[in-house]
């Protein structure tokens, strides 16, 4: 047992060609949704503002006198408007241009009986897109809640670059009645784990989720966390947050374009935890909340301006426990540091391009990595108090894990990268004796250079906006060079071709339609980034050699890149492995990666429009520039110069699909090409690797119940260990999981498949079991029936499970029911989850279809489901508060069992699970007793009972009084049970043992 374990970061070099990423798969123990309330889109009103040239609609252009001294006189945008509808959200956005640094917008508002307010300095915020966003994204600050308004004045100063297409959005998130009781979703610890504290679901501040505009894209794993807050107003009543959280996800995910809200979850300054980003709080979701670090990071946000108030107690114990959860989940420890590289930065608000590697805390502020004050100055200041507090929430849970050793990063199958890179510098071989090496089975041959087309994934579904330094055409249309084209695919199959003055500029007269859309140069750009065509891009522009086009997939746009294949290899050589390697003797390497790389690119044929594609699903592809900055290096342009035009042929003459990968750890895989030893993996620094993964995780992951063992079936019997991993099984209490070793390699983002299981748990001592003592009549003496089924501290049950008129016995035990269908000792007939491992466990007839079925109670609320399977809930109410003890019973003969809770000594009983209100109300038994309810007397309507130390007191009617049943049976920490345990028409006593 250990407390921590430090991480382990998972990343190649290089990737391999088919390596999917792997997302580590830990989730929270399973839990029935909470009650539905329906989704609210927020009314929204946009005011165009334009900008310091050409302001727009009612906009003037003044001097400043609300931004700063230092900038006081400068001209600024100004809006005055009182005659607005009702809004209690705004900000202020512009077309994103990465020119654009600093522009300070000053608001101030007024109130629906015409007081104004302070004017207020909003933060700008710019946080990156998600990278699989399907909407433009746009400049601009942070959205500011002002409550009730109709009145606005605004002050938007340029300082640094000037934006256009300026606009002013207002958003009334209609309050509704249930804001003022949204329902949280709490989680019991397990092994390893910091407890998941309550958190509110999307659902509970009213998502609309056809708002949300993005596919969620998840990182390899969590390396760290990044605390914000959101600049906003601090003058917000607790009702007042699921508005506000609306009124952020709209603006967010719509008016910024960042497809969903931003932060993936949320603080409010009364200490409640909301659930922000889709995707799932348990997993590697990426956010978008710390442009050029949103990948790996869980980034939460503290809602106000901590700049101008301190961080309430609660707030900052929330936050402590939201990410103590989160980093147990990934063994990370939040006094270390970690060290990651900045992703797509440019055009945001951080301090590093793309492509810099920075050491920072696992727990950090915004302002660590961004040009940003977030998270405000009072809480920057309590960072290290935060990072104390959440090391003694992951301290308290202390936690077992198996250990792994392994060999090799990628699926091993065709060339190793560091294999040849290591028979280069380690052997002296040139790269056609390595080529040989590793594709045994095909000879050298060429290929004259041709076209190959590509697939830009990232631009699916988008218009396809271009731009050049130089003229350039759109079909026989001429564009001149510095301003850009839209391209849209129609509903009707044509193309629309819109010219434009730049890539964020105005659009002019849209051009006929056209069925070409074939975009090429001029003249030859060779060289120069500037004369080359361009795809505008959210963070600015990516350059590209040949001829750009919009292609039809079944209706959807799919921009495809046109170039020649020696010039392709340029941007995919120096993806696929280090250009450095040149330096070390390692040239002869590159020369064979330039073979494997053309072989693969020829031999594909992914699509009707496309080639192959431009991600790790083909390979790697960048084009020829980012913002003009060059993807290509002349250490693997010489490689591919050296090698033009070979390829890998099959004696048929085929061109071969050269699969390779990042490391084979010492032995290829074989498939297409026959296996062999790769003595030149000694180089790699993935050829020997260790890792862990917690015991709660796998048992999480598989619903397996308590892990006892991992066993490996069969290996391919290549190398070390007997090679790598075909099948294995995951044993569990509850259940084994047969899975690949490529499968648990994907659910635990395994570098390989090839791995060993150096230590794995003892099979913990089974629990003493649960036994149960039946009788059949309600009256003191021997039990009838006596048997074992069960654990310890499960939840007992008892209900007619398949309808043949006999209650039987079933237990609730971490979320998962066990169902039998007689009463003996045995296993169960019916398995499944449902639930959360602390809720209370309830069965009855709710559909009145003659079969018991199970649900659960939560603090007030009930998840019913009519079928004893996995799934969602059938029926979700409310019925009774936390501490209350809840019952089932057919009150009224109506043949279904219906909700009814024990508070103190006071019954309260209802005749629906639909819409329940209270039916019956009594005092009957003293406060502590345990209750329990059945026909006592078999005239079909259920009656109450309760049990005190060894004694049931069983009562026929729904009212106080005396008992007419009194029984000792029992010892007194047994638990009270009771059904027709003999099919006599009549409920009788039982108990079960163990608790």
């Amino acid at each position: 047992m250990r407390t921590l374990i430090r991480p382990k970061v998972l990343c190649p070099a290089f990737l391999s060609v088919l390596l999917g990423a792997g997302l580590l798969a830990v989730v929270p123990a399973q839990a029935a949704p909470l009650p539905p309330r329906a989704p609210v889109t927020p009314a929204v009103e946009e005011i165009q503002l334009g900008s310091l040239a050409s302001p727009a609609g009612p906009s003037t252009v003044e001097p400043g006198t609300q931004n700063g001294a230092d900038v006081e006189g400068a001209p600024a945008l100004r809006l005055v408007r009182s005659d607005l509808a009702q809004f209690s959200t705004l900000g202020v956005t512009w077309a994103a241009d990465p020119a654009v640094r600093d522009v300070r917008v000053s608001v101030r508002t007024q109130s629906p009986d015409g007081d104004w307010s302070d004017w207020s300095l909003l933060e700008a915020e710019n946080n990156g897109v998600a990278p699989t966003a399907d909407v433009a994204s746009r400049g601009g600050t942070a959205p500011y809640w002002t409550g009730p308004s109709t009145g606005i004045e605004v002050e938007v100063l340029p300082v640094e670059g000037s934006p256009t297409d300026v606009r002013l959005t207002l958003i009334d998130p209609l309050a509704m009645a249930a804001d003022a009781e949204p329902v949280a979703t709490p989680s019991a610890a397990v092994d390893g784990q910091a407890p998941m504290p309550p958190i509110y679901s999307r659902a509970s501040w009213g998502a609309d989720e056809d708002l949300m505009n993005w596919t969620p894209g998840y990182a390899d794993t969590l390396v760290a966390s990044t605390i914000h807050h959101t600049a906003d107003s601090n003058s917000y009543d607790s009702d007042d947050v699921p508005a506000m959280l609306r009124s952020i996800y709209y603006y967010h995910s719509v008016t910024r374009g960042w497809g969903d809200i931003g932060y993936n979850a949320m603080v409010d300054k009364f200490g409640r935890i909301w659930e922000g980003r889709y995707g799932g709080l348990a997993s590697t979701v990426i956010g978008a909340h710390a442009g050029g670090f949103n990948t790996g990071t869980f980034g939460v946000s503290v809602i106000g301006n901590y700049d101008l108030v301190q961080v309430p107690e609660v707030a900052m114990d929330a936050v402590a426990s939201v990410v103590a959860w989160k980093l147990s989940l990934f063994g990370l420890d939040p006094l270390a540091t970690t060290r990651i590289t900045s992703v797509g930065g440019d055009g945001t608000t951080s301090k590093y391009p793309p492509g810099t590697t920075v050491t920072v805390p696992v727990v950090f502020g915004h302002q660590e990595v961004g040009h940003t004050a977030y998270p405000g100055q009072n809480l920057w200041s309590r960072m290290g108090e935060l990072r104390t507090r959440i090391d003694a929430k992951v301290a308290a849970y202390p936690t077992a894990f198996v250990e792994l050793s392994g060999h090799g990063y990628g699926h091993g199958r065709g060339m190793g990268q560091w294999g040849a890179y290591g028979y280069a510098t380690i052997y002296d071989w040139l790269h056609p004796k390595i080529l040989k090496h590793f594709y045994r089975n095909t000879n050298l041959g060429s290929q004259a250079n041709s076209l190959i087309t590509v697939r830009l994934l990232y631009q699916d579904s988008r218009a396809l906006v271009v731009t050049s330094g130089r003229d350039f055409r759109v079909d026989d249309v001429l564009i001149a060079g510095g301003s850009a084209a839209r391209i849209e695919l129609r509903s009707d199959g044509q193309f629309t071709i819109t010219p434009k003055s730049s890539c964020a500029g105005t659009d002019r007269t849209p051009l006929v339609r056209r069925t070409s859309n074939v975009v090429s140069t001029v003249a030859n750009p060779g060289n120069d980034q500037a004369a080359m065509l361009a795809v505008c891009t959210s963070t600015g522009t990516n350059q590209y050699r040949g001829t750009l086009s919009l292609a039809s997939s079944e209706g959807s746009a799919r921009t495809v890149n046109s170039v020649l294949m020696e010039d392709y290899l340029r941007s995919v050589v120096p993806r696929e492995s280090p250009a450095s390697w040149a330096d070390s003797g390692g040239a002869p390497a590159l020369r064979a990666q330039a073979v494997a790389a053309r072989s693969y690119a020829y031999s594909e044929s992914r699509y009707s429009y496309a080639k192959t594609c431009d991600t790790t699903s083909c390979q790697v592809y960048s084009g020829a520039g980012r913002n003009r900055v060059s993807q290509e290096d002349f250490r693997t342009d010489d490689a591919i110069r050296v090698t033009a035009n070979e390829v890998l042929r099959f004696s048929s003459g085929s061109i071969a699909r050269t699969e390779f990968s990042s490391s084979t750890g010492g032995y290829t895989a074989g498939g297409t090409f026959p296996a062999y030893p790769d003595d030149g993996d000694v180089a790699s620094p993935y050829h020997d690797w260790d890792t862990s993964i917690s015991v709660s995780s796998i048992e999480s992951a598989y619903g397996i119940g308590t892990l006892e063992s991992v066993q490996v079936l069969t290996r391919n019997g290549l190398g070390e260990d007997g090679g790598r991993v075909l099948t294995m099984r995951v044993i569990g209490s509850a259940r084994s999981v047969d899975l690949t070793g490529d499968e648990f390699r994907v659910d635990w983002g395994l570098r390989s498949d090839w791995f060993t299981f150096v230590e794995t748990p003892r099979p913990p001592p089974p629990p003493p079991a649960l036994r149960w003592y039946l009788r059949n009549s309600n009256s003191t003496g021997p039990s009838d029936g006596s048997f074992a089924y069960g654990s310890a501290g499960d939840q007992a049950l008892s209900c007619d499970w398949n309808g043949d008129g006999y209650d039987s016995i079933g237990v609730f035990r971490a979320g998962t029911l066990y169902l039998r269908n007689s009463n003996s000792q045995g296993g169960h007939d019916i398995s499944f989850r449902f639930g959360n491992a602390t809720d209370t466990a309830l069965c009855g007839d709710f559909d009145n279809n003659g079969v018991d079925t199970v649900g659960v109670w939560r603090n007030g609320t009930l998840y019913l489901r009519n079928s004893n399977s996995g799934g969602p809930h059938d029926i979700t109410s409310s019925y009774g508060q936390a501490g209350d003890r809840p019952v089932m019973g057919d009150w009224n003969g109506d043949g279904f069992d219906t909700i009814g809770i024990l508070r103190g000594a006071s019954w309260q009983l209802s005749d629906s699970n639909r819409t329940p209100v209270t039916s019956y109300t009594f005092v009957y038994g003293q406060p502590g007793d345990q209750p329990v309810a059945g026909d006592w007397n078999g005239d079909g309507t259920a009656g109450v009972g309760v049990r005190r130390g060894v004694t049931f007191y069983l009562k026929n009617s729904l009212g106080s009084g005396a008992h007419n049943y009194r029984a000792d049976f029992g010892n007194p920490s047994d638990r009270g049970v009771a059904g027709d345990w003999d099919r006599n028409g009549t409920d009788t006593i039982g108990v079960a043992r163990g608790f």
